[in-house]
């Protein structure tokens, strides 16, 4: 086997593109525990949690509590305003799980992730609706296609005649959670 020794490969003066190999089935093998530096990457990326049962009034909009960070790779979740901000643009997988903390069954719930602080979940992302009770629920939007500055929130909305809770803690199966990344594109 040949060895090449260098230190910088370019493209000569009026092309772009190196190729290395004569034919699709060439490898490139990296030796053990080199790096590969300038590729793609999921981030930013988030995952954060209610750390405690938040209580919703009845037929508020409220900004639902996640407190606190699972992870949050590019810093761009800030708890204290329970916000996540786009500083790269991109399409993002956004998504969210809840569970409101009573066994009784009633008519009227809305959960949403509010897109630059609209307040009406018609206007958003993501949105559940309908008859909740004790069971886990989760929404979740596949791609969408966000800029920098947008802003994420989760919101939640309930008319079941009193004060309802959203489930907290670090249960991950049952509590209220909340997170996006950018994909790779």
């Amino acid at each position: 086997m040949s060895k090449i020794l260098v230190d910088t490969i370019d493209t000569r003066s009026g092309t772009s593109n190196i190729t290395i190999g004569s034919s699709n089935a060439s490898q490139i093998t990296l030796k053990s525990g080199a790096t590969l530096t300038n590729f793609p990457k999921n981030s930013p990326t988030f995952l954060a949690y209610s750390a405690s049962n938040q209580s919703c009034s009845n037929q508020t909009n409220t900004l639902v509590n996640i407190d606190t960070e699972l992870f949050d790779i590019g810093g761009n979740f800030d708890t204290s305003a329970k916000r996540f901000t786009v500083t790269e643009a991109g399409y993002y997988y956004i998504f969210y799980q809840y569970r409101w903390e009573t066994a009784t069954d009633f008519d009227d719930q809305k959960v949403w992730i509010s897109y630059n602080s609209s307040t009406y979940p018609s206007d958003n992302i993501i949105s559940t609706w309908g008859a909740n009770d004790y069971y886990t629920k989760q929404g979740s939007y596949q791609t969408r296609l966000l800029a920098v500055g947008d802003t994420l929130d989760l919101y939640a909305y309930q008319n079941s005649g009193g004060s309802k809770n959203l489930a907290g803690g670090d249960d991950f199966g049952l509590n209220t959670t909340f997170g996006a990344y950018k994909l790779i594109t």
